[in-house]
């Protein structure tokens, strides 16, 4: 299906909502569906997840999914971006990090 861009009204369209905090979702994020499975409870798995909440519920359950992200899309009001990832890493209370740490400062 095509589109007249001149003659659509994008100020009518409207964002989604996140089901679990209710804010309007700004990011647009992909994983795979086993590990959407994984984390996101089965009470929110066929709607909006923002990213901030799948983040939060992806430490609960102790979840790495650092490199499961490839690209992030943002939709602001006055311009949208899309962002590749360059580098990703864990920065949550895993319980194997303070090894990790420890190991790294010794380096």
């Amino acid at each position: 299906m095509k589109f007249d861009r001149e003659k659509l009204n994008f100020t009518s369209f409207k964002r989604q909502r996140c089901h679990v905090c209710e804010c309007e979702d700004k990011f647009n994020f992909n994983v795979s569906d086993k590990l959407w499975r994984e984390i996101v409870p089965l009470e929110f798995q066929n709607n909006v997840v923002c990213l901030p909440c799948f983040d939060e519920l992806a430490r609960q359950k102790n979840k790495d999914y650092a490199h499961s992200i490839e690209v992030l899309y943002f939709a602001g009001r006055q311009a949208s971006f899309k962002f590749q990832t360059v580098q990703a890493q864990s920065t949550g209370d895993r319980k194997d990090s303070s090894s990790d740490a420890s190991d790294n400062q010794s380096r």
